[in-house]
């Protein structure tokens, strides 16, 4: 092989598009901010932009190094000399300059990072271990390419991810603490605090309710037009119906007949229309069949002052039978179904967890309380004077708000598209920028 010719850096930041770089202004430039004469905010915003593309370049001249080490055609893809070339162009001469390249990295990472959708993989631990993986493995590519470690690349990527998949799944039990949603919620396979999650925004219980009623009247009517499109479809009464036989079988054998009024109720309900008195077919619309539901539904209302009593259950029961029936004459509705019970019985939730006592209240209760309320107070003070006793009673206080709870659900929630996104974006060109020096020209 021949010697390395002169390069002549000017000529192949032309060839490639870069700008051409006078090395002397550059030294003069520096020569004058060590001097004490700032550079203007002008000239600051250029040098910015210039990191900016300096940071791209590093990217490119990363991919270039790559293909440099192909076997064969590594050299006449990438040729060493347009590396090294690249790689002088890309060298900061100021803090602006540093300043761009950092903007670009964090820039780069959240893009690169929003590329690689979430893995759920039914649920199972692989999901989150792919997620994990995936993120670590671009935080190291991002590091390689612009002069950083990848192994810290790869500790920040992944360990944000980390982090982020470790606080989601306390989101959907932050929010059945807040309202109090316990099993008896879930039945029936709903899951009130997912919905509330993916359906709602607000952090205040009474702010919630509203948004809910709002959702589940922009969701009926969105059902009441499926049933119309489908009007020539049949939905059978046939299985709520036998629901109700059942039911009543069960409490005969145990000798206990009260229930019969309620039971005779939900049988009529489907079986006449009670205004007309005619018998209802036992296959009506789809149309029909959800506005019986829905009178089902206040039934389960005013039944349910026991807060689950023995027969709202049994309509709720019932509901859900019929429900299922309408979701097979109209599998379309069936998403749209499932979210309006959840987001019911998140609104009556909601609601009983509105209506109770606020943080003022609830502060007073407990300072008059003659037990053991004032036992983290006590501990407080102990620790530091009247300060410490307030502090003590104010967290206690806020960690059981609903509100608290709420806001704590929604960022458990988000952490993994938002949280861990925040974490490279900032982690990333500040890991890089730290072992970089910017350098003035000689």
């Amino acid at each position: 092989m021949g010697t390395t010719p002169n390069l002549d850096y000017d000529a192949l930041a032309r060839q490639s598009g870069a700008v051409n770089i006078d090395y002397d202004t550059l030294a003069k430039e520096a020569a004058g901010e060590s001097a004490g004469q700032p550079r203007t905010i002008g000239q600051g915003l250029a040098d910015l932009s210039k990191g900016f593309g300096q940071g791209a370049l590093q990217t490119a001249n990363a991919v270039s190094k790559l293909l440099n080490k192909i076997p064969g055609i590594g050299e006449r893809l990438a040729p060493s000399v347009g590396i090294q070339a690249a790689e002088q162009l890309a060298q900061p001469q100021n803090a602006w300059q540093l300043a761009g390249q950092g903007i670009y990295q964090g820039a780069e990472a959240l893009g690169a990072g929003a590329l690689v959708p979430e893995i759920a993989l039914g649920g199972s631990v692989l999901g989150p271990l792919s997620n994990i993986a995936g993120q670590a493995a671009l935080g190291a590519a991002s590091s390689a390419a612009h002069g950083g470690n990848p192994w810290i690349g790869a500790a920040i990527g992944g360990g944000g991810e980390a982090v982020a998949q470790v606080l989601r799944p306390l989101a959907q039990p932050a929010i059945n603490s807040a309202l109090g949603i316990g099993e008896r919620s879930k039945r029936f396979g709903k899951n009130p605090a997912e919905t509330i999650l993916e359906e709602t925004s607000s952090v205040r219980p009474s702010k919630l309710v509203p948004e809910i009623q709002s959702k589940i009247d922009t969701l009926s009517d969105q059902l009441d037009s499926i049933a119309k499109a489908n009007a020539d479809k049949k939905v059978s009464l046939s299985d709520a119906l036998q629901n109700i036989l059942d039911i009543s079988d069960h409490l005969h054998k145990e000798n206990y007949y009260d229930a019969d009024p309620a039971l005779q109720l939900l049988w009529d309900h489907i079986t006449t229309n009670l205004g007309t008195k005619e018998p209802l077919p036992i296959e009506v619309s789809p149309e029909t069949a959800i506005q019986l539901r829905r009178g089902i539904q206040r039934r389960v209302a005013s039944w349910n002052e026991g807060a689950g009593s023995e027969m709202s259950l049994a309509a709720k029961q019932v509901q859900h039978t019929l429900n299922n029936s309408i979701n097979q004459a109209l599998p379309e509705a069936a998403q749209i179904n499932s979210k309006i019970a959840n987001l019911i019985e998140a609104g009556k939730r909601a609601g009983i967890t509105g209506r109770s006592m606020g943080t003022t209240e609830r502060l007073i209760d407990r300072l008059t309380r003659p037990t053991g309320a004032l036992t983290s107070a006590n501990i407080g003070e102990h620790i530091a004077g009247i300060p410490g006793a307030m502090a003590a009673i104010a967290g206690q206080e806020a960690l059981r708000s609903p509100t608290i709870k709420l806001l704590a659900g929604r960022a458990f929630y988000a952490m993994p598209p938002v949280g861990a996104p925040v974490v490279r974006v900032v982690g990333l060109p500040l890991s890089t920028l730290g072992k970089k020096q910017w350098k003035e020209p000689e």
